[in-house]
């Protein structure tokens, strides 16, 4: 073999291989659906990579322009083409705004890349969307819709369908269906535990979980468990514990509702295995039943030789049968008189409510109950104070109360309180009257004063003062004023002379060589 024949021989070996190569690459990236539109895939087929070794052209690309990239020859397609060979560029047709590479050897087919929302169908890209929570693929012509998890095909789209971990999820007719394990039902669109065990069914009520059990089973968290009583109770659970709810003359024995009867006035129950009465007050057991023998609650009865006996208490008597009350305390007897209680009580105690009660209003009164309040009736000038008839006494003149635990004296006009008692303080219609330390004392208007303990006129006029001396009004009057008919009047005869009023006539008595002219 000669070298250009080895030469030839390895190039086909070597381009044999790069095509194999190109092949296998092209089919896993299309398998893993990813594409680039504007990735360009230089890919000759076997022939086109033979001839490449022997010549070098001037760069030429068909349907596409043709770059050079660092002494590399790259031919970019136009849209709508794809790279078909390192110099051609082959029409797509996969749709508009879309793009396309053609798979490397003589079998080789388009790869359409289509745009989001869109998938190869066919020869061409079309609209595959299965909404946000699924991926779109055609599968020959069908649509496909990839759903994750939690999420199924309805109406094109990945819907939500999820009932929880324990059921599976599908569409019917457009309806959620939830197929649950056992022991779980639907609720709330979920796969609820629902397991009340083999004695019962179970189901929700409201969102509430309902165990719907057999005969002689009860709910008991939240299984049917058995709970009998035999036919003479019912049976419920009370805190987890069963409890059986006997008829009347049954209680409990073995876990069973048992006859246990003493009768309508006493209970019955089971003591190591032999019936106990537990009879009421004032009932003992006689054959085999309670039988009233009640003496009250202050004494106690018993039977002797079939009769009846009360021992009362102390301070208790028998009356028809009962130990009744006979107590009028520590200050009274009692006794009963015709099946009447009687109390007689010491002095100074009266009853009240059966008791010999205090009611003492002092010397000076008389004490009684009245509605059960205690009455005094008080002797004339007391009243009633802490309980006691004590002095109230403001003399004639006026009436006497209590306020807030002080004596009170309301007077007759004219009169004041002294010493306790209203006495009179009277200055007359021209004064007012106050006692001052225990004195008497007059507030006189202009021109009186006080005379024989009255506001008595006292008027000497401009020209004098007045007061009262010995009982008399007396005048002192001005230099050259006398009195005349009780006021101070001019009485002037000048400077050689003397003047006074004589039977109420002026009289001057003048000096030697003087006489009276003009009244001077």
């Amino acid at each position: 073999m000669s070298q250009n024949t080895f030469l030839l021989f390895n190039c086909f070996v070597f381009s044999y291989f790069v095509y194999i190569n190109a092949y296998l690459n092209l089919q896993e990236n299309h398998a893993d659906g990813i594409r680039d539109s504007q990735q360009n895939i230089s890919t000759d087929s076997f022939l086109d990579e033979i001839i490449h070794l022997f010549q070098k052209e001037e760069c030429r690309c068909e349907n596409g322009s043709c770059i050079i990239d660092s002494g590399k020859e790259i031919c970019e397609c136009y849209p709508g083409y794809g790279n078909y060979t390192k110099e051609k560029c082959k029409a797509c047709d996969c749709g508009p705004s879309t793009g396309c590479m053609w798979e490397a050897g003589f079998l080789g087919s388009k790869i359409c890349f289509c745009k989001l929302g869109f998938s190869q169908k066919g020869p061409i890209c079309e609209e595959c969307d299965c909404g946000s929570n699924g991926t779109c693929r055609f599968k020959k012509i069908e649509k496909t819709c990839s759903c994750e998890t939690g999420f199924l095909v309805k109406d094109g789209k990945c819907t939500e369908c999820d009932c929880g971990s324990n059921g599976t999820c599908s569409f019917k007719n457009g309806e959620k269906i939830c197929t649950c394990v056992t022991g779980f039902l639907v609720e709330d669109g979920k796969c609820r535990e629902c397991d009340c065990g083999p004695k019962g069914i179970c189901s929700f009520e409201n969102g509430d979980k309902t165990c719907n059990c057999e005969t002689v089973f009860l709910d008991k968290d939240g299984k049917c468990t058995e709970c009998d009583c035999g036919s003479n109770g019912t049976c419920s659970f009370e805190n987890g514990e069963k409890t059986c709810n006997c008829e009347t003359g049954f209680l409990v024995k073995d876990g069973k509702c048992t006859e246990c009867d003493c009768g309508s006035n006493g209970t019955c129950s089971f003591e190591n295995g032999e019936k106990t009465c537990n009879c009421e007050t004032g009932f003992l057991v006689k054959d085999g039943k309670c039988t009233e023998c009640d003496c009250g609650p202050k004494g106690t009865c018993s039977f002797t030789n079939g009769d009846k006996t009360c021992n009362c208490e102390t301070a208790f008597l028998v009356k028809d049968g009962k130990c009744t009350e006979c107590d009028c305390g520590s200050n009274g007897t009692c006794s009963f008189e015709n099946e009447e209680k009687t109390c007689n009580c010491e002095t100074g105690f009266l009853v009240k409510d059966g008791k010999c009660t205090e009611c003492d209003c002092g010397p000076k009164g008389t004490c009684s109950f009245t509605n059960g309040d205690k009455t005094c009736n008080c002797e004339t000038a007391f009243l009633v104070k802490d309980g006691k008839c004590t002095e109230c006494d403001c003399g004639s003149n006026g009436t006497c109360s209590f306020e807030n635990g002080e004596k009170t004296c309301n007077c007759e006009t004219r009169f004041l309180v002294k010493d306790g008692k209203c006495t009179e303080c009277d200055c007359g219609p021209k004064g007012t009257c106050s006692f001052t330390n225990g004195d008497k004392t007059c507030n006189c208007e202009t021109a009186f004063l006080v005379k024989d303990g009255k506001c008595t006129e006292c008027d000497c006029g401009s020209n004098g003062t007045c007061n009262f001396e010995n009982g008399e009004k007396t005048c002192n009057c001005e230099t050259g004023f006398l009195v005349k008919d009780g006021k101070c009047t001019e009485c002037d005869c000048g400077p050689k002379g003397t003047c006074s009023f004589t039977n109420g006539d002026k009289t001057c008595n003048c000096e030697t060589a003087f006489l009276v002219k003009d009244g001077n």
